[in-house]
């Protein structure tokens, strides 16, 4: 039982210290000029590629010339989805 006391005090101790960088970037970013601070327009516009990306490999365009020609093609007709 001794070792999973120490574990559990491992565990604590990991997550105390994780929680003392979050919050130490979080109040160092106040203090930070207002051009390189952190806030609601730096993140999740790396969402659209990635889903765009996904959504290609799942279409089985797995070409560059393929994706030049399905998309030359929709641009004139809607094409139908395979699933």
């Amino acid at each position: 039982m001794a070792t999973g006391c120490m574990v559990r005090k491992r565990l604590w101790k990991a997550g105390g210290l994780l929680a003392s960088l979050i919050l130490t970037i979080c109040i160092g970013n106040f203090f930070l000029p207002r051009d390189k601070a952190f806030d609601s327009h730096m993140y999740g516009h790396d969402f659209l590629p990635f889903y765009t990306a996904g959504e290609i490999i799942r279409m089985g365009w797995r070409t560059i010339s393929t994706i030049r020609g399905r998309r030359k093609s929709s641009s004139t007709t809607p094409a139908a989805r395979p699933d």
